[in-house]
């Protein structure tokens, strides 16, 4: 929930109330956030990035976390927007297709449906939240 004089918005990892200090400088501006302090220390964001060769293709799997964490995946989602944009800017999606995975073993099991679906695309790109 958001309000305009002092922000009241619950973690949505350990629902405890954030509160945003409102100066004149940042009065009019919306900001949400979903994380707070403590467990946005205690969930390091490290994005990393593999190259899977199959059948003469590139899967792109680019992961938000290095590990698996039991979090609600929609707190980080100002971050996920972000590295969605840097693939969208980085690849062409008129030739190439973009999977959204919770976890890499999520697509992992999948891998065998989207080796058929690869033979449409030049690249396969997935993005995963949690490694």
């Amino acid at each position: 929930m958001y309000y305009i004089f002092g922000d009241k918005m619950k973690c949505l990892i350990c629902n405890k109330k954030i509160y945003n200090r409102v100066t004149w400088k940042n009065l009019f501006c919306e900001k949400h956030y979903f994380v707070c302090d403590h467990c946005f220390m205690a969930y390091p964001i490290k994005i990393t990035y593999q190259t899977i060769p199959i059948n003469k293709k590139l899967i792109h799997v680019f992961s938000l976390f290095d590990k698996m964490y039991t979090i609600n995946s929609y707190a980080f989602i100002i971050e996920l927007s972000g590295l969605f944009q840097y693939i969208s800017s980085k690849y062409n999606f008129n030739e190439d297709i973009l999977f959204y995975y919770e976890s890499v073993n999520d697509f992992f099991n999948d891998l065998n449906n989207i080796e058929k679906i690869g033979d449409l695309a030049s690249n396969i790109v997935v993005l995963t939240t949690f490694q």
